[in-house]
């Protein structure tokens, strides 16, 4: 797979630049900040719930609401900042061939895990007829985790092959906000599966018990410790990307 990377001209970092770049994404870092502030404090208020040191019957709700808001708040994220993408000229050659490819593996490793957790509760729910709450929610998040990660990586690997017209300035404000918010949001998302996932895995009466029994547990023993630093890995290569779309894309004096 080709590269482009001589095609992007890092702007040598001065306090104009830095000006420019805070003009243009400061909405994004801001409301950025207070989404992984939230996903902070919703994924520390689980985990001490889970683990008894604190009373709040609520938690497990509050914490898969705030998930799956995350994943929604990414849809509609990476949908917004295409709108101001497209506009840049299609090169059909990405940036970075090496980034694209640990892009989409890590892609399998997330939505292997989402396929192998929701797929028992499918068969049990058509010979029951009915789930368990923490089961109905592990659902709802993993395909919505799935729906929101092939939205990203079709963006990225869209934006990551159009390029700006040398010479030209950016003079909006959209496309960097919206940017700089995905990558916050990938952070947010990175917190929220990274602390909390070893408990949802030692929860017991959940998805994993139950996929743990239909798999047996060493098959899903590998599978699970296999995919999740993987799919963890995704959140990191995707801000990467974005980081880089953004001098990319959307260029500033220096």
């Amino acid at each position: 797979m080709g590269t482009v990377n001589d095609e992007l001209e890092r702007p040598r970092f001065s306090v104009k630049y830095a000006w420019n770049r805070w003009k243009h994404m400061h909405l994004g870092i801001i409301l950025g900040s207070i989404v992984l502030l939230g996903a902070i404090v919703v994924t520390t208020l689980y985990s001490l719930s889970q683990k008894n040191l604190f009373k709040f019957d609520g938690a497990l709700d509050m914490f898969y609401l705030f998930y799956n808001a995350m994943n929604i708040l990414i849809i509609a994220t990476h949908i917004a900042a295409f709108t101001t993408t497209r506009k840049v000229p299609f090169k059909g050659v990405p940036h970075d061939g090496a980034h694209e490819i640990s892009l989409l593996v890590s892609l399998f490793a997330l939505v292997l895990l989402a396929i192998f957790r929701i797929y028992p509760a499918f068969v049990f729910l058509a010979e029951y007829h009915a789930l368990g709450k923490v089961a109905k929610w592990e659902c709802a998040s993993s395909v919505l985790t799935f729906v929101a990660a092939v939205v990203q990586v079709l963006f990225l690997t869209d934006a990551s092959r159009r390029r700006h017209r040398p010479g030209t300035q950016y003079q909006g404000f959209l496309g960097p906000m919206f940017i700089a918010f995905a990558i916050y949001c990938n952070l947010a998302m990175w917190v929220l599966v990274s602390i909390s996932e070893g408990l949802r895995e030692a929860q017991e009466g959940d998805m994993t018990e139950m996929a743990s029994d239909f798999y047996g547990k060493l098959t899903w023993g590998i599978v699970f410790y296999t995919c999740l630093p993987v799919a963890g890995y995704f959140r990191f290569i995707s801000c990467v990307i974005l980081s880089d779309l953004v001098d990319l894309l959307f260029p500033t004096e220096s």
